[in-house]
């Protein structure tokens, strides 16, 4: 007998001598494996949102790009938004903020020149409203570039009368369908009419108060009713 068919008989009875069990137990893992293959093959391909490619794909990375944008834009659109609510509102205040300052009235004020040297008069002229208690109280306030009335709270470098008839013939008023229309002039001749008067004195000190100057009409409460109007001073030694 070759070797060949010796070892076929030594497997023979090694398979016929195997354990029942341990033949069981093999098939059985092979068979469990099996089904739990199929069956979890079974399961994906049961899955109801699978046939719409719903609820199991992450989204890509288009995606978010796209969602990103869709947000950004969004919010780009809020915040100009509130910006200009802001800026209305912050435009709306100073608005508020400055007539509640001046509370100028329907008219006009102007003065003669924009530039005047040092020594010269100064005539400001105005045509406003005239208001139901009349003008008599109201005066011509010259302030410095850039400062106001502020309610009456700030008083004005000097001031002159309007309508009156003491100060000078300049000063006088005429008033038709309810408007006043006059002048005054801030000279050497009118000082004793200037407010205050423990301070009042022209030319003006341009060493405090500068050159620059915005006149207006005030009330009986030294607030600014009308302008302001806008003058410079000439120094000597600047022309």
């Amino acid at each position: 007998q070759s070797e060949d068919d010796e070892d076929a008989d030594a497997d023979t009875k090694r398979a016929q001598h195997r354990p029942a069990s341990e033949s069981s137990s093999t098939a059985a893992r092979i068979s469990g494996s099996s089904s739990s293959v199929n069956k979890r093959s079974s399961n994906v391909a049961a899955h109801p949102l699978l046939q719409f490619r719903k609820g199991i794909n992450k989204k890509t990375g288009r995606q978010h790009a796209s969602i990103s944008k869709t947000t950004a834009i969004t919010n780009v659109k809020i915040v100009r938004a509130n910006g200009m609510e802001m800026s209305n509102n912050t435009l709306i205040s100073a608005k508020a903020a400055n007539e509640s300052t001046t509370r100028p009235s329907k008219g006009n004020i102007t003065s003669n020149k924009e530039e005047y040297k040092s020594e010269d008069s100064v005539s400001i002229n105005f045509s406003l409203s005239a208001p139901k208690d009349g003008v008599s109280n109201h005066r011509v306030g010259i302030f410095m570039r850039m400062a106001h009335p502020q309610g009456g709270a700030l008083d004005p470098i000097t001031s002159l009368p309007i309508c009156s008839n003491e100060v000078s013939s300049s000063s006088k008023c005429i008033t038709s369908d309810d408007i006043t229309t006059g002048s005054v002039t801030f000279s050497e001749e009118t000082i004793k009419h200037m407010m205050p008067k423990d301070s009042a004195h022209w030319p003006i000190d341009f060493n405090q108060w500068g050159t620059g100057f915005d006149a207006y009409v005030l009330d009986g409460d030294g607030d600014g009713v009308l302008g302001p109007v806008k003058f410079n001073v000439m120094m000597n030694d600047t022309y």
